[in-house]
């Protein structure tokens, strides 16, 4: 029982900020070009949001709170197949600072 509880506070809200293109804030389309190296995605491009305060990337429809994730097993399965592998990471994914960074201007 302790874990289902922790599994749904720590996963909880992130399953909540998914949903499809409903309702959402201003949104602005970022590529890889945008930012080189530190694009941490294996799409080309996406739409960032901020929605109540929190940064949701959108792709293909589907949205996915980016803010707040400490890794991978914390990450929705669905943004898990997006976002790109880093060998040479402790948690062998690319840091998605530079995309929470750039989805929180949309927050000001």
């Amino acid at each position: 029982m302790v874990r289902r509880l922790l599994a749904f506070l720590v996963i909880g809200p992130v399953l909540a900020a998914c949903s499809s293109d409903k309702g959402l804030g201003e949104t602005e389309r970022v590529s890889d070009d945008d930012l080189g190296d530190a694009w941490p995605l294996t799409v080309e491009s996406a739409l960032l949001t901020c929605d109540d305060g929190y940064v949701l990337v959108q792709v293909d429809g589907n949205s996915f709170r980016i803010d707040g994730i400490a890794g991978p097993d914390d990450a929705h399965p669905g943004f898990r197949r997006l976002w790109a592998t880093d060998p040479e990471r402790l948690d062998g994914r690319k840091d998605l600072s530079a995309l929470v960074d750039a989805g929180r201007s949309l927050c000001d």
